[in-house]
This record gives structure tokens, sequence and C-alpha cells, in this order.
């Protein structure tokens, strides 16, 4: 049996679990089945349907893009571009490109994200996560980002407050010129 919440599969091996007789002879279901059934799906905060009706390069904090996007983003040291490729199992791939504001050597580089978590706690009306080691950090350049799987072609990157990011609709990373 698994439930998926935000993402992450929870699966409960169902050894050693068997269907007691209750005092008054009816059968109960498993403890284990009942406390992972989904009750309720955990949404995004409010804060996020602001950033969709919002021109991309309005948001410092959030953006949401789409696989075929790039990422820009831009602070004192220079300018990032970024590919990032969503896929199945809420995973991802990157592709960045750096071009330093001082005028150094471009740098570029590559690596995977992904988001794992279990149910630490739940409520009638509420699920408490814990991540198990997701990889949802990574540095481009001397930036600092944070990613979060949105759907199987889209993601949620966020920024600090010292850089501006912006969508790049339809282009390709190879193919950007700073």
């Amino acid at each position: 049996m698994t439930t998926t919440v935000l993402g992450a599969g929870v699966t409960a091996f169902e050894t050693n679990l068997v269907e007691t007789p209750s005092t008054t002879g009816d059968f109960k279901k498993p403890l284990l089945e009942e406390v992972i059934k989904p009750k309720t799906i955990i949404t995004k905060p409010e804060e996020t349907k602001k950033h969709k009706k919002m021109p991309s390069t309005q948001s410092n904090k959030s953006l949401l893009i789409s696989n075929n996007d790039l990422l820009a983003v831009k602070g004192e040291e220079g300018i990032a571009v970024i590919s990032i490729i969503a896929e199945t199992g809420k995973k991802a791939k990157y592709t960045w490109r750096f071009m330093p504001s001082n005028g150094a050597t471009e740098q570029n580089g590559i690596g995977d994200l992904y988001e794992k978590y279990a149910v630490a706690r739940e409520t009638d009306d509420s699920r408490y996560l814990i991540d198990l080691n997701g990889k949802l950090k990574f540095k481009a350049g001397p930036f600092y980002l944070k990613w979060s799987y949105s759907s199987d072609m889209n993601s949620w990157l966020y920024g600090d407050e010292k850089v501006e990011l912006g969508k790049l609709p339809d282009t390709s990373i190879k193919q950007f010129s700073f």
C-alpha cells in the first residue's frame, strides 16, 4: 500500500498485519493502514498563487519554470542561467552557466535534484512531513538556490533577497548568449 504526499512515496509493508476480531466479534482494519490513509492534500501557501499572476521578473523570492524555460539569476557577482528538466518521481536534472561580472571565464555545471519525504505525524486534518535527505538546494556559480517539484513539466525555484530571478521562455541553455 502506498500513499503519496507532496510527491513522497510512503510504503507500508503488510508483514504481520492481520485483521483481528474486536471484543464485539467485528474485524478491525490494521492500525497502520488507517494511519497512512490520505485524509488531506497539502498545498503550497496562498502566496504562490500571486506569483502565477505576476510577470516572471517581478518576484525575487520564487518562480515557476517549465522544462522549456531557462531560469536567469542576477546578482552582484554576475549572471547565471539554469535549465531544469523536471522528471517523474519528483526528480529533476539541472545544467547551469555563470558569467562573472568581473569578466572572468564562464563557469558551468550539472546536477540532480529530488524530493524525499515521509509522514512524521498525522492529525484529522493535516500531515506533518519530514525531509528524508532529499536534494533540494543547489549552487549555480556563487548563487545558492532551492528547488521544489511542481509537476513532470514544471519546477519551483527559490532565491534569496540578494538575487533577482527571471524566466527566459523557450530558450536553450546551449544557445543562450551572455
